[in-house]
């Protein structure tokens, strides 16, 4: 497992209640390798992450692709999309494509949002 800090699930700040912190996990897979668990604490780490994921996808095609995402908070697993929202060009070839992550079961709620810069010439 890579990425931020995480505690184990269920566990506790000293009293009954569980931690309310809210972890962000990605599952990865490359070829015919064993799926990677990457887990964040931070929603910013989590969304650059993903975007090294989309734009090494872009430029590799190597087969390495994010499988499922998941927010956790207070003992329980939210499964998480990521929606392409848009993209725009500067002025140097460079596109920005725009994403956010949400959950997949409505569409309110907490957002992460990030940008991926991807050479438009490629």
């Amino acid at each position: 497992m890579t990425g931020g800090h995480a505690a184990p699930v269920g566990e506790t700040t000293g009293s009954d209640t569980p931690d309310p912190t809210v972890f962000y996990l990605a599952e990865v897979r490359y070829d015919v390798d064993p799926p990677q668990l990457h887990v964040f604490d931070a929603g910013e780490q989590f969304g650059a992450f993903l975007g090294g994921c989309i734009e090494h996808a872009h430029y590799s095609g190597d087969g390495y692709a994010v499988a499922r995402l998941f927010r956790y908070e207070g003992g329980v697993f939210t499964r998480l999309v990521v929606r392409r929202l848009g993209s725009d060009r500067d002025g140097e070839d460079y596109l920005y494509w725009r994403y956010e992550v949400r959950s997949g079961d409505t569409p309110d709620g907490d957002v992460v949002a990030f940008t991926v810069r991807i050479d438009g010439r490629a």
